[in-house]
């Protein structure tokens, strides 16, 4: 998740890179963000209201340290921004900053929509999904894992969230209550763990590592 976060962060659209970070950290779907206004973040309290969604009632949802960190400063210092090279025709190279600025509305959305004729104040799922698959074409996973480029999609983030809330042992009715799963059978259903993953989570287990030893190398 680290290596396709920072590469977003590299190649852009900026916005794109915050707000895969961002349903990651909530582990919210895409359409979820993408409702948020600034007035659903109180860094206050560390919680974040999250809309309805599919018949669901709203929620509000904690925000773990490194959540309140990353909202903080994205507050703090107006939003993120990017140096960004491209080539634009005749003009060739241009050097600009590709930024994503925190409203200081706080009844503005924090994804606003970006095309005129838009029927929404808010970006849609659509333009979220262009860029990702725009930002995948270029992706080069780390050597030793198992990421299908393919895959990766607008949900990804939240999905790897799931898979991160399973690998490190958070029980399933908390895992459920922040992930929004209502269903066992859907909660069962989600993370496939990668490789990573399954490494860390083995390195974690310590009865399993001192078992193996015993078997091998305990005299």
């Amino acid at each position: 998740m680290k290596s396709w976060l920072q590469h977003l962060k590299g190649v852009g659209p900026t916005w794109c890179y915050v707000l895969a970070s961002m349903c990651h950290l909530l582990c919210c779907r895409v359409t979820e963000v993408l409702r948020l206004q600034a007035k659903h973040v109180d860094l206050a309290f560390g919680r974040v209201q999250v809309g309805e969604l599919k018949k669901q009632e709203k929620i509000l949802k904690p925000l773990t340290d490194t959540a309140k960190t990353f909202f903080t400063q994205l507050r703090d210092n107006a939003g993120h921004s990017e140096q960004r090279t491209r080539r634009f025709g005749s003009r060739g190279y241009v050097t600009y900053q590709d930024s994503w600025s925190w409203p200081t509305d706080p009844e503005a959305f924090l994804f606003p929509a970006t095309r005129k004729d838009a029927v929404a104040k808010h970006m849609n799922k659509d333009t979220a999904s262009a860029a990702i698959r725009r930002a995948r074409a270029s992706f080069v996973p780390p050597a030793g894992t198992d990421v299908k480029i393919s895959s990766i999609r607008s949900h990804s983030s939240r999905q790897r969230a799931i898979n991160d809330l399973k690998v490190t042992g958070v029980s399933t009715p908390i895992g459920k209550r922040f992930a929004r799963i209502v269903s066992d059978r859907v909660w069962e259903g989600y993370g496939q763990l990668t490789t990573d993953q399954v490494d860390a989570g083995l390195k974690q287990a310590t009865a399993f590592q001192q078992l193996q030893n015993q078997i091998y190398y305990d005299a």
